[in-house]
Formats: structure tokens, sequence, C-alpha cells
């Protein structure tokens, strides 16, 4: 699964993300050295991050990963989940925001046309992430109120 996962979602990563993540690795082992040889990049790949535009490469990215979803998978899924929700938001914003400004410069039949994309756009994206798989998450919700009547344990405030 780790290795599917990291195909897929390394490309979302920015250099800033990455050197945020190797920091995981980083503590565990102790030092630069020890997280390179546990990711399998070398020393040189680490240190070529830190020049200014120096982009890293997607099989770095894809090492990364994959390393850390095997090690703390809850941690990253959470990570590269908070990554998209907020890139994903900055994108609505620029999406609404370009609209907004085309239909103000604009004379009144695109000004219509405008203002019913903008109106459109907020009412495709207005509801929140967990809507749209909401019937996955009450599922999830059912299984583990039966797991936690096996074990004996309330949990029906928490969820």
């Amino acid at each position: 699964m780790s290795k599917h996962l990291a195909d897929k979602y390394a490309e979302l990563l920015t250099k800033g993300d990455v050197i945020e993540l190797f920091k995981l690795i980083e503590n565990r082992f102790g030092t630069i050295k020890g997280a390179c040889k546990a990711i399998g990049i070398e020393r040189k790949t680490f240190y070529d991050w830190k020049k200014p535009v120096k982009e890293i490469k997607i099989e770095t990215k894809r090492k990364l990963l994959n390393f850390l979803l095997k090690e703390h998978p809850i941690d990253v899924l959470e990570f590269l989940t908070d990554r998209s929700v907020k890139r994903s938001t900055e994108l609505l914003k620029l999406t609404l925001s370009t609209i907004y400004e085309h239909a103000i410069e604009s004379d009144v039949m695109k000004f219509q046309v405008l203002t019913s994309r903008f109106v459109d756009v907020i009412s495709k994206y207005d509801k929140p992430l967990t809507d749209y798989i909401e019937t996955e998450i009450s599922d999830m919700i059912t299984s583990l109120l039966r797991k936690s009547e096996k074990l004996g344990v309330s949990i029906e405030n928490q969820v």
C-alpha cells in the first residue's frame, strides 16, 4: 500500500514539505546520515535541498513518502490531507478571485455569464470534504461502534 500511495502523491510534495517530512526521519535516526540511509538517498541529495533553486526529484519524494507511510502512516496521511486541503482552498480562492476580477471589468453580457459561473463554483465546492464521503464515514462509524461494544468501551460521545 505504501508504495502505491507514495507513487500517487509524491508529486504533491513541495520542497518545504519534503524538508519538513525528512525531519521526522532525522529525529528517529538521530542523524542526517542515518535518515538518508533509511530512505535510500545519498547525503549529498539532502544537502542539495538547501540550494535556493534546486528542485527535489520525484523519485526522492517517492522514497521519502514510501518510508514514512510504512513507519508513520496516520501522521503522513494526515499531513498530506492537510496540505491538499490548504492548496485546494488556495486554488478555490484564486479561481473565485479571477472570475470576480473578470466580471468586474466586463460588459453586461459577459458580467452575467461570469456572475453565474462564480455562483456555480461556490455551489460546487461549498460542502466540506467529509460531505463527499459521508456514506463511507457512516459505514466506518458503524463498524467502530460495533467494535467498541465488543471491547466494552463507550465511544458514542466521540463519534
